[in-house]
């Protein structure tokens, strides 16, 4: 949780991936990086959106689409200008603009509103000298119509393609600039009208509220058309020659292009077409004729439709020679794909139609499938549309489109396909809602589905937005409920800190809650938990019964202060997750606490303020860790996390489904919905663009879609804990009296009243507003019913919104009803003055034992040098080091070589057992077998002496030989009855002979040998707790917080670390290559084999011991005698009393201070037999141990 927070709730643009972030940047992308061409520029839906940035932009949209129609969408292209316009190379250019006709043209200026100063002037000129500067490129040429925006002032422009562009800027819009710095007006408008659209110019300036007006200006200039003067007009204000160009004349190439887009050059075809020319805004046929460069009698000859020169449209195609008009009109592609056609600014479904000899009825038709085509009243730029029959063409790229098919390199494998749903192309993260515009969110505004009247996909009816994709605002994932719902109580430890409204763990109330959460402990820079902070706190903590105790660990002042933000950051990375993993899983099994709780605020965030983004792994990472974290933990343990109700911030933790199998649950923050970060921000509320809008941070309409928005991520209801609040966010008003939701409040920092304990302008205990309520009379109690909130309002300016007990309990219902698994509430010790307790005085620590040594050996080496108190530390270190080397060791071998280790070891006890066999019924086979020889009744014998022939045997005691031969380690099913050849005496001529026992017991096929790979798996875990254990006690030894006398942790876990590091040691030893080993030596190894299984086997514990001790019982007593060392060892690890179960149990069982006392007493008291029951090299680690001890008792400095 957070003393301190920063959270936007939901973000039109949220793609941490893109290289332009509107989220974070309130300006579009700049000029000079999207290029000149406005369909690469950033997209806008709303006018609103360009009062949010400061600096000068160009802007580019439909002219024929009304800005200010209700009925028809916006759709702005705009780039950041701010430093300069991007430039066309001639590259680009090519040949296609040429002027050598100068004309002298007359240009009128009209004006009005003049300003008090100059000064005040300076406002209007960055968005004309933007027009000039984009004027003067050359790649300009080619365009006639721009707009730009600067300071809340818009200029729009019209150039005729007949104009030298450059020129215009030169001679006409640099005179303009001078004028408007010299003579402080308000608006300006200069035009050259009355000729065809070919050579009218006209700019116009004014503020950014008149950007309809605008609009309308520059489409009459567009029209040929003049526009009404303003104020006063000056006539032909200026005079200048202008270079101008006569008409391209055109003819089609002969392979029909379908690049409708582009015109082509005259050149003289062999067929008889026409020369041709396209009418533009203000042509007659005179005009035409005259750009023909031809006589009207001519023009007419080559021109005989009916009415033509009543009916001419713009874009139409005349003949300017002998011929007949070619057929212009675009083919489909031989794939079937359509004529693909992109809108550009003057557009318009008539100029389209006639500049392609096609009808209106005939767009109409080709466009019944076309993406976000809405028909020719709502053309908007950038449609990518159909000027044939055919499949419709993918929709044009949308440079800051984040979700569908306009998100830029977007390809369609399966076109054409009429049947294709383009919308589930590119869904947004955490199945957040897809609008028309590419853009993801989670609110009514992205997840609203419409269509247009056209039903064509992409589109939505007038006003909205049209939810393409993960459409809806319900809560799914709903459909079980938690098995026990949850109260979650965070209790933040710091709050001695304050001068009052302090509380201990055991003052709370556990019938209220469930659960506590510890916050926070601190986690240090090498990955170890540090609790020293507050320690008599956690210490009350432990002691806690009747309720769950989960440790956790961040919060916002760890996850984003400088010192500390990259522990996270880091910890979770390849390097450092086993570590950072295993020193929490040991810290929470070391003091045998019931869960870890992790608040990281947030992965992956790019605009934590004061330290630098977040990595675009930090999500991956972390759930990488939780991973490692939940395995080393048993079941029994709960692991969760913090989450943000912002969409923005919880884009960090996508995949949200992926982290749902791994924790217990998740506390989902939804509180700080608002607070002082709000100033100035765009995003934070709906309808305050400046931000700073009296809002509740703990609105229940931004709630219920923050709990829509994690159940459609893939988040169960069941595993979220939603969060209730104990504490206000307070403004100081802007203005006393005004206090719904529009009203503003002062900033950018807080000017709000701090309470008098906790001391934190901005934010309040529950406790301080209930004495204000009490004690203030001007104190004033309001309820915001959409919100669901209640506001306290005192001392004319004060404004603190909160929950009341009522207002939590209403919401608990609710959140229950609905499936979730239970509240968290933040935070316990803001609810009333808890404590009188003196926090105590601690001690000071005796000097620090600062050293850390690689081995015991070496720290053995450096005996002489370190002191007395120090000693039992540094070997608790030494332990703790030698028990991890062993346990990596451990998991090496049983993942890639203790296969084949076994394997050996159990082909060594396949091939002794014939030997066994053999050796026991060369004592004992006449009290089982009766035998004959040649028909004759004989004493059964296996002596080798006997010469030859046959001997048959009967078993005559099946019983008594199965339970004999069973006590010798031989099961009945290792062995059948059946024929063994051995070789008898000599026969003369010294030739062996060879006796046949028939009926004789050999080993049978594929004796299974047992295996206890399984018994000693289960020792990891128990394994993994004595490391915890040692672990957790060495860091607090470190910080001289260790409550059990060192001298008892090195005790109680020498045994154990000494028996892993020779049971390691004695499967290692086994070679693959054992059958060329001679037979001594080979059987030793396989002792030393079984003699590692004994040390392994006993960790599981006692009772998952028993199947393995036995097995190897059984393999003892093939291969060697009782009494054996083997054999002994194997006879006290078997005994339930033994000191060696007494010190494991200690160890994994009770845990914790008590558990190394326990186990201390247990080591101390064994007896001679159990210590000579040890390998002489184990007995040896305990005399080198020994030795080392002696140094502790020392009080040397």
């Amino acid at each position: 949780m957070m003393r301190s927070v920063l959270i936007l709730l939901a973000l039109g643009t949220a793609s941490a991936q893109n290289d332009f972030l509107s989220a974070l940047s309130p300006c579009p992308a700049s000029c000079q990086i999207t290029g000149a061409d406005s369909i690469n520029w950033t997209s806008y839906s709303t006018l609103e959106e360009l009062q949010y940035c400061n600096g000068t932009m160009l802007l580019d949209f439909a002219l024929y689409n009304p800005l200010d129609d209700p009925d028809t969408d916006v759709k702005l292209y705009t780039c950041n200008a701010e430093d300069a316009v991007a430039t066309t190379s001639q590259a680009e250019l090519g040949a296609t603009c040429s002027f050598p006709v100068p004309r002298e043209i007359a240009f009128d200026l009209s004006w009005s509103n003049a300003l008090a100063s100059t000064n005040d002037s300076m406002d209007i000129l960055p968005a004309v000298s933007r027009l000039s500067d984009w004027a003067s490129d050359a790649g300009s040429c080619n365009k006639s119509i721009m707009f730009s925006h600067a300071n809340g002032i818009v200029a729009g422009m019209q150039i005729g393609l007949g104009l030298d562009h450059k020129m215009v800027a030169a001679k006409v819009i640099k005179p303009l600039i001078k004028e408007l710095k010299d003579k402080s007006y308000q608006q300006a408008m200069i035009q050259s009208c009355g000729s065809t659209g070919r050579l009218n110019f006209g700019m116009v300036v004014s503020s950014a509220s008149g950007l309809p007006d605008i609009q309308r200006a520059v489409r009459s200039w567009s029209d040929a058309q003049c526009v009404p003067g303003l104020d006063k007009t000056k006539k032909a204000w200026l005079m200048e020659t202008i270079a101008t160009s006569s008409p391209d004349l055109e003819t089609p190439s002969s392979s029909n292009s379908n690049n409708a887009n582009s015109s082509v050059p005259l050149r003289l075809l062999p067929r008889a077409d026409c020369r041709i020319i396209r009418v533009v805004s203000g042509d007659s046929c005179a005009s035409l004729a005259s750009a023909c460069g031809i006589s009207g009698n001519q023009f007419m000859s080559y021109n005989t439709k009916n009415n033509l020169c009543a009916t001419l449209a713009v874009g139409q195609p005349v003949c300017c020679s002998s011929g007949t008009l070619p057929d212009i009109r675009p083919r489909p592609n031989q794939n079937g794909d359509c004529a693909p056609y992109t809108v550009v600014s003057g557009d318009y479904c008539a100029k389209i139609a006639a500049s392609n000899s096609l009808t209106i009825e005939e767009l109409l038709r080709f466009n019944t499938k076309t993406w976000a085509w809405t028909g020719c009243d709502n053309l908007l730029l950038g449609i990518r549309m159909c000027l044939s029959e055919g499949y419709p063409p993918m929709p044009a790229p949308v440079s800051n489109a984040v979700c569908g098919p306009q998100v830029p390199g977007t390809t369609n494998p399966n076109l054409p396909t009429l049947g294709l749903d383009l919308s589930t192309l590119n869904p947004c993260k955490l199945n957040a809602c897809c609008n028309k515009w590419g853009q993801c969110g989670t609110t009514s505004e992205f997840c609203t589905r419409s269509t247009a009247a056209s039903g064509n996909p992409g589109t939505s009816l007038p006003g909205q937005n049209g939810c393409i994709s993960n459409c809806g605002m319900d809560i799914v994932n709903n459909g079980n409920p938690p098995s026990e719902f949850i109260s979650v109580a965070y209790f933040s430890a710091w709050n001695y800190d304050r001068g009052c409204l302090r509380m201990t763990p055991n003052q709370i109330d556990k019938t209220k809650y469930t659960h506590v959460h510890y916050a926070f402990a601190d986690i240090t820079p090498d990955f170890r938990v540090d609790i020293s902070q507050y320690p008599w706190q956690f210490e009350d903590f432990k002691q806690l019964s009747g309720i769950k105790r989960i440790i956790s660990f961040g919060g916002w002042s760890f996850s984003t202060e400088v010192d500390t933000y990259p522990i996270f950051r880091e910890g979770v990375t390849d390097a450092n997750r086993l570590e950072f993993a295993r020193q929490v899983s040991s810290f929470v099994l070391a003091h045998n606490l019931d869960g870890v709780d992790f608040d990281w605020e947030y992965p992956g965030a790019p605009d934590i303020p004061g330290i630098p983004a977040g990595g675009k792994n930090d999500g991956a990472n972390y759930l990488r860790f939780l991973q490692m974290v939940r395995s080393f933990l048993p079941p029994e343990k709960s692991v969760s996390i913090a989450a943000p109700a912002s969409y923005w911030y919880l884009l960090g933790f996508h995949p949200i489904k992926d982290l749902a199998p791994v924790i217990n649950y998740m506390i989902y923050m939804t509180y700080d919905l608002h607070g002082q970060w709000d100033y100035g921000n765009k995003w934070a509320s709906s309808g305050c663009p400046t931000g700073n809008c009296l809002r509740s941070h703990i609105n229940m309409t931004e709630t219920m879609n923050a709990l829509v928005m994690i159940t459609k991520a893939g988040m169960p209801s069941n595993k979220v804990i939603v969060g209730i609040s104990s504490y206000g966010r307070s403004f100081k008003m802007a203005q006393a009296g005004c206090t719904d939701n529009f009203c503003p409040f002062t900033g950018p920092a807080s000017g709000a009243l701090p309470g008098s304990c906790t001391q934190t302008a901005g934010y309040i205990a529950q406790a301080e507003i209930d004495e204000i309520y009490a004690t203030n009379p001007s104190a004033r109690q309001l309820y915001f019913g959409p919100a669901d909130s209640q506001v306290l309002v005192y001392n004319n300016t004060e404004w603190v919104a909160y929950m009341s007990d009522l207002n939590k309990s209403n919401r608990v219902k609710k959140y229950q009803g609905l499936n979730f698994g239970g509240v968290s509430d933040w935070a316990v010790d803001l609810q009333s003055e808890g404590s009188s307790r003196v926090a105590p005085t601690i001690p000071p620590s005796p000097p620090p034992c600062p050293s850390r040594f690689e081995t015991l050996e070496v720290l053995d080496l450096q005996r002489d040098t370190i002191p007395g108190r120090c000693m039992s530390q540094y070997l608790i270190g030494g332990l703790l080091i030698a028990l991890r080397r062993a346990l990596d060791r451990y998991a090496t071998l049983m993942n890639n070589g203790y296969d084949s280790k076994f394997k050996v070891y159990a082909d060594y006890i396949r091939g002794s057992l014939q030997t066994q066999l053999d050796t026991f019924l060369a004592q004992n086979a006449p009290r089982y077998f009766d035998c004959t020889k040649y028909g004759e009744v004989v004493v059964c014998n296996n002596d080798p002496s006997e010469l030859q022939g046959t001997i048959r045997w009967t078993l005559r005691d099946r019983a008594g030989f199965e339970s004999a031969i069973a006590e010798k380690g031989i099961p009945a099913n290792w062995y059948v009855l059946g024929e063994r050849y051995r070789q008898g005496g000599f026969c003369g001529r010294n030739e062996q002979c060879m006796v046949n026992h028939v009926g004789y017991p050999v080993p049978a096929n594929g004796v299974q040998v047992p295996d206890p790979k399984e018994s000693i798996s289960k020792g990891l875990q128990s394994l993994r707790t004595i490391e915890s254990g040692l672990d957790t006690s060495f860091s607090a030894a470190e910080i001289g917080l260790l409550n059990v006398d060192p001298a008892d942790v090195v005790d109680g876990a020498e045994i154990p670390v000494f028996m892993v590091e020779e049971a390691i040691k004695g499967m290692e030893q086994v070679v693959e290559t054992a059958e060329d080993i001679e037979e001594e030596k080979r059987k030793q190894m396989i002792l030393g084999f079984i003699t590692a299984l004994l040390f392994f086997i006993p960790v599981a514990g006692h009772a998952a011991s028993l199947a393995g001790l036995t097995a190897l019982a059984t393999v003892l007593k093939v291969i060697t005698a009782t009494g054996s060392a083997a054999y002994t060892t194997y006879e006290v690890v078997n005994e339930p009393e033994s000191a060696i179960f007494a010190i494991l149990g200690a160890l994994t069982g009770i845990r914790g201070s008590q558990g190394f006392k326990n186990a201390a007493s247990a080591r101390r008291n064994m007896s001679t037999r159990e210590i000579d029951a040890l390998s002489g090299a184990f007995k040896g680690r305990l005399g080198f141990m020994g030795s080392l001890k002696s140094r502790a008792t020392s009080c040397s400095s």
